[in-house]
Parts: structure tokens; sequence; C-alpha cells
């Protein structure tokens, strides 16, 4: 397996060979298959992929070529930190939490049970905004999303 590091857009990325299950989805979109093999060890986002020996995901092809079922293409993999995206998903809601407990009880001088009350609501809504800012903004971002580069 050929592994290697590239800065493409302040992105690191990973270029390694995946699978065609299903090409042509859309005029973009791609299915890949790939094995995971084992020089996985050192990328942030090996937890993201499980323990599974292999899964499929969508993929952006931008290189103007057809592919088809069964054929082999070059992939680049965005590298992201598993400790950025951590912060966000478990620390932003824990920070709201937090917050929100100690103003109403402080602050605004709630008694504990609806200072709890509010601060769980608050919680919840901190989930819902983070999945409004993905939807909306990294998602969107192709830089984040797999891309075909080549056939092999």
């Amino acid at each position: 397996m050929y592994l290697f590091y590239d800065q493409i857009a302040e992105v690191k990325t990973i270029k390694e060979e995946a699978l065609v299950q299903k090409g042509g989805v859309n005029k973009e979109t791609v299915i890949l298959k790939k094995v995971r093999p084992e020089a996985c060890g050192h990328c942030h986002a090996r937890a993201v992929c499980g323990v599974k020996k292999e899964f499929e995901f969508h993929a952006v092809n931008n290189t103007g070529e057809s592919v088809s079922e069964g054929e082999k293409v070059w992939i680049e993999l965005p590298d992201i930190s598993l400790s950025k995206i951590s912060f966000l998903v478990y620390g932003f809601p824990v920070i709201v939490l937090v917050a929100t407990l100690l103003l109403a009880v402080e602050v605004f001088s709630f008694s504990e049970l609806p200072a709890l009350l509010m601060a769980a609501v608050f919680f919840f809504l901190s989930f819902l905004v983070l999945r409004s800012y993905d939807k909306r903004v990294v998602s969107k971002k192709k830089e984040y999303r797999p891309k075909v580069l080549r056939k092999i």
C-alpha cells in the first residue's frame, strides 16, 4: 500500500487506492470500497473507520473520467485531527451546559432544578447547532471530502 502526505489547501491528505463499488451515483459522486490496510496506524481518522476490514464511502469524482464497478482508483482522503473534532462534538456542549448552569444559578438566581432543566435544554440545543453547522458549512467544503484523483 502506498501512502504519502501532501499539503493541499492547508488540509493534510492521504493518497491511496480504492475499488469502485458503484460508479456514477450522480454527476460527481461514486461509491468506493476501501480495504483497511495495516498502514492506517499513523492516521488520525483510524478511529472513525472502526475495526472493519473494509468500508464503503462516497467520493467526489472531478477527474472527468467515467469510472465503472470493479476499477481501481487513486483517492485522496483528508487527514483530519480527531482531537479537534472530539472537542467540537463533546467539549462545546459540555461548556454550554456548565455555562448555562452557572449563569442560571449565580447570575439569575434560579433554584437548582429549573437551572438544571434550562442547562439540559441548552445542552441539547448545542447539538442541534453543531448539526446545522456541519450540514451548512463543513460538509459543503470540498477539501474535507474524499476525492478520486485518477484511475489505476
